[in-house]
């Protein structure tokens, strides 16, 4: 099934991106072919190894995570700090092995003033915070198909003034109000 998705998409000249949370369906997505899987928290070594072998992206959207157990109720608060863990840590691993990672955000669970939180997880895994940077504008827009550019030497002293401000920023404790 996968697979026919992805072959009448790419006869349309477009990309698939799969929401696969385990093992076995992100397995099942990169061998259809698609280009990105979409969360992968419970992504293991094997499928790790995968994605990077057919250079298929990783948008783990671990802010959301954040979001969740800042906001869960008092009964539900450490079942979700445990998977919020469990994804940080994969994510990380995968990031360890060499799978690309891309910026991305669960627009339907964390409100849009709260997208740029996204930057802070990707350091969190392991990213410097040039590379969550780089994740969120040239990788994500060329997954996307688009045509950008680079981050180029007349940029530079505007990305090393923006950088340290992403560091400060992902050392804020973050905001904990309930959304509306």
């Amino acid at each position: 099934m996968i697979a026919a998705i992805v072959d009448e998409a790419h006869r349309g000249g477009r990309k698939v991106a799969a929401h696969a949370q385990n093992p076995r369906a992100i397995l099942a997505a990169a061998h259809a072919g698609v280009h990105s899987i979409d969360h992968g928290s419970l992504i293991h070594h094997t499928a790790a190894a995968e994605l990077r072998a057919r250079g298929i992206v990783l948008m783990p959207t671990l802010a959301r995570l954040d979001f969740a157990v800042a906001n869960a109720q008092p009964a539900t608060v450490e079942a979700l700090k445990r998977r919020r863990d469990i994804a940080f840590t994969n994510a990380k691993m995968a990031f360890t092995r060499g799978v690309r990672i891309v910026l991305g955000t669960n627009a339907s669970v964390l409100p849009n003033r709260r997208n740029a939180r996204e930057l802070c997880a990707l350091v969190e895994i392991g990213m410097t915070p040039a590379q969550a940077v780089r994740a969120a504008t040239i990788d994500a827009g060329e997954l996307l198909g688009w045509k950008v550019g680079r981050i180029q030497r007349l940029l530079n002293s505007q990305f090393e003034c923006l950088v340290p401000r992403l560091v400060h920023t992902c050392q804020m404790k973050p905001d904990k109000s309930r959304r509306r």
